[in-house]
């Protein structure tokens, strides 16, 4: 239970702060207005990361999928600064 709540928690905060920081660079509008679109949105996905947490089978799956959501956003964060 200790496993799920750590990877809700911080693994939800880790991926929420990545996507801030995607939507922040990729949007299309004033600075302002993406980075103000990224916040919201943070809390989307750190509450879908905490569902995730504990609808998954079991501790490890969940950090599976945290772990890949995180993987993939770094990724497209990495691609998106490099443009």
């Amino acid at each position: 239970m200790t496993s799920r709540t750590l990877a809700g928690v911080a693994g939800g905060y880790g991926c929420a702060v990545l996507m801030t920081i995607l939507l922040a660079k990729t949007v299309p509008a004033d600075r302002a207005q993406a980075l103000s679109a990224g916040m919201m949105s943070s809390f989307v996905v750190w509450v879908t990361v905490m569902i995730w947490a504990f609808a998954a089978r079991t501790a490890f799956v969940a950090w599976l999928g945290v772990a890949i959501f995180a993987a993939v956003m770094a990724g497209l964060l990495g691609l998106a600064f490099a443009a």
